[in-house]
């Protein structure tokens, strides 16, 4: 896209918002936030923005490899508890059988 048509959209966001009542509300919420933070996200340049967005993708992509890597250690521990439980139960059996 061309610098023009990049304004060109922009205006049209801003004309939608305003006209939504949106963008009174994404002000007042903006004022809310403490200092530090106003001026960090002014700052921000639109390549931060992009970065700051894969790293947002990575850390939710890292969380569910979490959880998944804890529940397949759950589910490893849990059938290991449960063979010990049935090799003991299979001991338990022969040993009867052996007696009578």
């Amino acid at each position: 896209m061309s610098e023009e048509a990049d304004r060109e959209a922009l205006a049209e966001l801003i004309d939608r918002l305003r006209s939504e009542g949106l963008l009174d509300e994404h002000r007042a919420h903006f004022a809310a936030l403490p200092r530090e933070t106003r001026e960090f996200l002014a700052n921000l340049r639109p390549e931060d923005i992009s970065e700051l967005h894969d790293v947002i993708v990575w850390q939710r992509s890292a969380r569910t490899v979490g959880r998944i890597t804890y529940w397949i250690i759950t589910t490893i521990v849990g059938i290991m508890i449960a063979a010990v439980a049935l090799g003991e139960k299979i001991q338990s059996v022969f040993a009867m059988w052996k007696q009578h």
